[in-house]
């Protein structure tokens, strides 16, 4: 497992055997860190042609509405624009009520406007299990 960016805020890691980015978000999240964290998971898409994520919001305590409208209004445009169509998203939602609620806002918005398949999951076993059955 490659480490790409290894934060207080957050973590993005590419396992290159599966082909699978794992992102984290951890704990009270600033608008500029919250949106590192997606930026950097776009990078490590586009450069290294990755059509599987898993994203364990478990740990995250909370991230403004306004850096989750900016994913749904900016980041997500400009990832469906740049990469493929055929995405697959496995999540891990926070246990916190608030958080919880805003991770499915985004998630819904996403799929909504995209092809992207996002699927919720109870673990992280789980997702990664679901995202490597899937033959790309």
């Amino acid at each position: 497992m490659e480490a790409i960016l290894n934060e207080s805020y957050g973590k993005v890691r590419l396992d290159t055997k599966e082909g699978i980015v794992y992102v984290y978000f951890l704990g009270k999240l600033s608008t500029d860190d919250y949106k590192n964290v997606w930026n950097t998971l776009f990078q490590v898409a586009l450069e290294k042609n990755i059509r599987k994520v898993f994203i364990d919001q478990s740990k995250i305590e909370k991230a403004s509405m306004e850096a989750r409208a900016w994913v749904v209004a900016k980041w997500f445009p400009r990832a469906k624009k740049n990469l493929p169509d055929n995405i697959y998203i496995g999540v891990l939602s926070s246990a916190s009520f608030f958080a919880k609620i805003g991770g499915e806002y985004i998630a819904n918005a996403v799929s909504n406007m995209s092809k992207f398949t996002i699927k919720f999951f109870p673990s992280e076993d789980d997702g990664t299990n679901w995202l490597k059955s899937l033959s790309l």
